[in-house]
């Protein structure tokens, strides 16, 4: 296995034009200069909206923090609920079982096409420390922090959002980097795009309400481990915001001067002045309709508003839209795909509720 990234996720029509950075192998970073020792080794989730920069944000992580990122996991909190159902998992037929459904996810043609990484049955079973669900994911993303060439590991789903006390559960030490990003530039971003939201309102809707369930989340974890980073920052300083990362991490350089030494390969992976782009994009009933939807959470997270009082949406504009991004969701070409892995996802899961081999002494 090379360890390289071949592509970079950012970008689903051509991921290859992405500028996240790639993954260099642990001879890279001793030649670069990038090795980086840990002090903590708790699981690191980057959680925010999808087209929050969250990607962005990995690269630079993963690259410049050597914590290990692959795909989207997408399956940890499903399989979570499922696996309640499989059985014993100290007994190590129940565990091969439980690791087998797992292997069945599309993260793993994922990981294998843009990573290379291909994991076993055999090395996932044998890594397991604790026989639970979270000791496979463990076992799981320590063999991925192997293969990318560091010691500790990383994991960022935008859909876990919605779910944030799950994951919590799941990983009761970890730490959290809450990104975020201007929801009007957010909308921008996604509307575009076919898996949705599809339009203005609904992606105002669902911008706002992931932006409260991240801050709501945030409240109840200790400040030791939590950070926020607002995307524009992460443009304007993207240096300091990793010195913050670092810090935060207990993650510190063998190279005192490291990112001072790389801060303009830095600054060339990032595109600076990517933000605020709904001043000129956005009509100015646009921006008080998205005010007028998710202006409190905008405050909340320090970006500017233009109305004291905009004009509130209507129940039956609120309805049209959602049946407009339901359709789209439904019917557009591109989603018929997604849609048909999810029915197949619905079956696979109808069908793995049930339990495991017997838990009886192999």
């Amino acid at each position: 296995m090379s360890g390289l990234q071949k592509t970079s996720p950012g970008s689903h029509k051509d991921p290859g034009a992405s500028r996240v950075p790639r993954v260099p192998t642990q001879a890279e970073r001793q030649q670069q200069g990038l090795e980086v020792e840990h002090t903590r080794r708790d699981p690191v989730l980057l959680i925010g909206h999808g087209s929050s920069g969250t990607s962005i944000c990995a690269g630079l992580i993963r690259k410049y923090c050597a914590v290990a990122f692959g795909n989207e996991s997408q399956f940890m909190l499903r399989l979570a609920r499922l696996s309640k159902d499989w059985g014993d998992l100290s007994n190590r037929a129940v565990l091969r079982e439980a690791v087998r459904r797992m292997l069945a996810e599309r993260y793993f043609e994922r990981a294998a096409r843009i990573y290379d990484f291909h994991p076993t049955l055999e090395q996932i079973v044998d890594r397991v420390q604790q026989p639970t669900i979270a000791g496979i994911y463990n076992a799981l993303f320590e063999l991925m922090a192997d293969h990318q060439g560091t010691t500790r590991w990383g994991d960022k789903s935008p859909e876990y959002m919605v779910r944030l006390p799950e994951l919590a559960a799941l990983f009761p030490t970890a730490q959290y980097i809450l990104m975020v990003r201007d929801g009007r530039d957010t909308a921008l971003s996604v509307i575009p795009r076919y898996f949705g939201p599809n339009n203005l309102i609904a992606a105002a809707e669902e911008w706002g309400e992931t932006a409260r369930h991240g801050h709501e989340f945030l409240e109840t974890i200790p400040a030791e481990r939590k950070l926020v980073i607002r995307y524009e920052d992460l443009m304007t300083d993207p240096v300091q915001r990793l010195r913050e990362v670092m810090s935060f991490l207990q993650a510190q350089p063998r190279d005192p001067q490291m990112l001072d030494r790389v801060a303009a390969q830095i600054r060339g992976e990032l595109k600076a002045d990517n933000f605020d782009k709904w001043k000129k994009k956005m009509s100015p009933r646009d921006r008080e309709t998205f005010e007028a939807i998710a202006g409190a959470e905008l405050k909340h997270y320090g970006y500017v508003t233009e109305y004291d009082t905009p004009r509130p949406v209507t129940a039956g504009q609120r309805r049209v839209a959602h049946l407009h991004d339901q359709a789209i969701r439904l019917f557009h070409p591109r989603f018929l795909k997604d849609n048909v892995y999810r029915a197949r996802v619905r079956l696979r899961d109808w069908w793995n509720r049930r339990p495991g081999p017997k838990s009886s002494a192999e």
